[in-house]
């Protein structure tokens, strides 16, 4: 028995003991798969992105060839086509050879409808050359030019093609001679060509790419059109039939691919060529092999690269399990240390119970020991119901579902400590996650209690302050009233006293001289003036059409008084019949309508104001809107309340506010308009109460 127990022991030790090697060589091996497999694919990756490259390329040239080689036929068509139709057509009529130069120039002439890239059009023969270009008269020669020989000397072709040369009408432009033989037979020496301008090409089909080309040959390698012309030109009338990679296009196909040394630069190139139908002629796109493959080096390079990265990431992931999982659990201790001192209340609920709490919770609900949170809800930490009176436990509920549904949620709760049963004001923050099949929320509770005093605190004294402001708008109102009743009563009839003993003296007393007279008429005059400056003083603290006649009438008093002493412009658009509103309520419109006035008359520029009185909605609005600049505030596209900017605007605001309307000033560089609207609250009763109480 004992050795069995030893043997086991044996065992269970060497387990031990083999286990941490076993699972290092299992990660080593693991790793060497891994880093494998990367390189391998890495590999795969490069040669077949090498080949796409090359094809890509292969394509595109051929598309460029192809094209330009449709491109030039359709020229020739336009040129060499047009002079053997002008051949054709004369031979119908008549015998060509009997044809006058002037019956052949002039159906050239007619059969030149080409492009600009035809620059001639031509008929010969070994005696006879007649040429009709589009800048110049047409030329008429008995022996052809040195330059067509070649092709009369011909046996058995029937195109041909000559070098580049100057064109005889321009001599700056280089032109082509391309001409077919005549097909009649008693003709068959008979050419009909063209010198064609392929140079006009360029613009079109110049790559993009760096070091490509296209470019036009003759069969026997003579270089007609070269492409770029600002690196090739020179190249022009070249012959390249020596090079390799010429021969190879010459003895292939009608089309094809070819990479070889360039005969222009001595590089490895890659040549798409194109045999043109029917003429001696080749047209290549070409680019050079090393500008292809830079872009494929540069990718090939970031594979490496990346691959490399990714070999040594899985050698030191490999390598660093072991201490990331150290630090694994060293970060769940620093959890563990913020979640316990943090300043803020904190649980963690599985569903709607608490599985954990942090030390300062068991302080802010007055208990000892964290702990003993464990398993409460959050309901058990609060009243049974909330101050709105809706139950703490179904609300709560609500909360939770949301923060679950929504994965985060915030709102104000009331609490109560579980040793004394205080209310504690709370602003409480669920976040909720997924975590082994379980959801888990996350319930962070700030103590807003101070928070709150302060709120009600705060409320209170703008309740004061606003309470006082309504007072002093009322004893403002009923001191400009008396003020204005002692103006009109008393110094008012003081000085119409004045004026008429003026007036009287002028009367009673003995021939004055001239001056003394001038100086009593000085008198009356400034004693009338100052005695309607009273007048007009007094009504503006408090107009007296306003409890006898009304708004309507006492904002007609108002909108004259100002057309008089500033010469603006004033529409009034009153209402014919309007009931009376109570007192407070015409003296605040009334005051808007005065103080709008006043900066309009002091400020805005306007040559004109309009007032708008009416009833809407159960309201009524005062409207005063000029059309001065506007008020001239903030920047471009700031938003200012221009109700705030003055005492005046703020006082009116605060007037409104008290009686339950709103005032509101918009403002532009066109104009500004004052709205202010009151709820309509007629009583007739109540006003005739409110006269005679005034």
């Amino acid at each position: 028995m004992t050795n069995r127990s030893s043997i086991l022991a044996a065992r269970t030790g060497l387990i031990r003991l083999l286990l941490p090697a076993a699972v290092n060589w299992t990660l080593i091996a693991y790793a060497l798969v891994l880093c494998a497999g990367i390189w391998s694919f890495t590999v795969q990756r490069i040669q077949s992105d090498y080949r796409s490259t090359l094809q890509t390329e292969r394509e595109h040239l051929s598309s460029v060839s192809g094209t330009l080689e449709a491109q030039v036929e359709a020229m020739l068509g336009d040129g060499v086509g047009a002079a053997l139709a002008a051949a054709n057509e004369v031979a119908n009529r008549n015998d060509l050879a009997a044809a006058s130069d002037a019956q052949l120039s002039d159906t050239l002439t007619h059969m030149l409808t080409g492009g600009p890239y035809v620059r001639s059009l031509f008929l010969a023969n070994a005696q006879r050359f007649v040429r009709v270009g589009r800048s110049a008269a047409s030329e008429a020669r008995t022996a052809p030019p040195a330059w067509l020989q070649p092709a009369l000397s011909l046996k058995t072709d029937d195109a041909w093609v000559g070098g580049p040369m100057p064109d005889p009408d321009n001599p700056a432009e280089w032109v082509v001679p391309v001409a077919r033989r005549f097909g009649h037979n008693n003709l068959q020496k008979t050419w009909a060509g063209a010198l064609m301008a392929f140079s006009r090409l360029g613009g079109v089909y110049e790559q993009t790419e760096s070091a490509s080309g296209v470019g036009l040959f003759a069969n026997d390698g003579t270089a007609l059109l070269l492409i770029p012309a600002g690196e090739m030109r020179a190249a022009e009338g070249s012959n390249i039939g020596s090079s390799e990679l010429f021969r190879q296009s010459a003895r292939g196909p009608d089309s094809g691919v070819l990479e070889g040394i360039s005969p222009y630069f001595g590089r490895p190139t890659i040549v798409a060529y194109n045999r043109v139908n029917a003429y001696p002629m080749l047209v290549e796109a070409s680019r050079r092999r090393a500008e292809t493959l830079a872009a494929w080096y540069d990718r090939r390079r970031s594979t490496v690269l990346v691959s490399s990265g990714i070999t040594l990431l899985v050698i030191v992931t490999t390598g660093m399990l072991n201490h990331f999982l150290r630090a694994l659990r060293r970060r769940e201790l620093h959890y563990r240390t913020l979640f316990n001192n943090a300043a803020f209340g904190a649980f963690v609920l599985e569903g709607d119970r608490i599985i954990e709490a942090n030390r300062t919770s068991a302080q802010m609900f007055g208990i000892g020991n964290s702990n003993q949170l464990i398993g409460m809800r959050l309901w058990d930490l609060a009243p049974a119901a909330q101050p709105d009176g809706t139950s703490s436990e179904s609300l709560c509920r609500e909360r939770i579902r949301h923060a679950v549904g929504t994965s985060a949620g915030s709102f104000e709760w009331t609490h109560q400590r579980l040793d004394r049963g205080t209310p504690i004001h709370a602003a409480v923050d669920l976040s909720s996650l997924d975590a082994d099949g379980k959801t888990l929320t996350l319930a962070v509770i700030h103590d807003i209690s101070e928070r709150k005093l302060m709120d009600e605190e705060r409320e209170r004294v703008l309740n004061e302050l606003h309470e006082l402001a309504a007072a002093l708008v009322h004893v403002q109102d009923d001191e400009r009233r008396r003020i204005g009743r002692d103006l009109h009563d008393s110094t008012g009839q003081s000085l119409a006293a004045l004026e008429l003993s003026l007036t009287r003296l002028l009367r009673v007393a003995t021939p004055l001289s001239n001056s003394a007279r001038t100086l009593v008429d000085e008198c009356v005059t400034l004693a009338r003036q100052c005695s309607a400056e009273i007048r007009t003083a007094s009504y503006l603290l408090h107009p007296p059409l306003l409890d006898e006649i009304g708004l309507s009438s006492a904002l007609r008093w108002l909108a004259d008084g100002l057309r008089q002493r500033s010469g603006i412009k004033i529409v009034l658009e009153l209402p014919e019949a309007m009931e009376r509103l109570p007192p407070e309520h015409e003296l605040a419109i009334f005051r808007v309508a005065q103080e709008a006035l006043t900066n309009v008359h002091r400020h805005s520029k306007s040559p004109s104001v309009t007032i708008r009185l009416f009833e809407q909605d159960g309201a009524v609005i005062l409207e005063v809107a000029d059309a001065g600049h506007g008020i001239l505030v903030g920047g471009p596209g700031r938003m200012v309340d221009v109700t705030a900017l003055g005492v005046g605007l703020a006082g009116m605001r605060e007037r409104m506010r008290q009686l339950g309307g709103a005032l509101a000033v918009s403002t532009s560089p066109r104009g500004t308009c004052v709205q202010a609207r009151l709820a309509l609250a007629r009583t007739a009763g109540v006003r005739a109460d409110q006269l005679a109480s005034l």
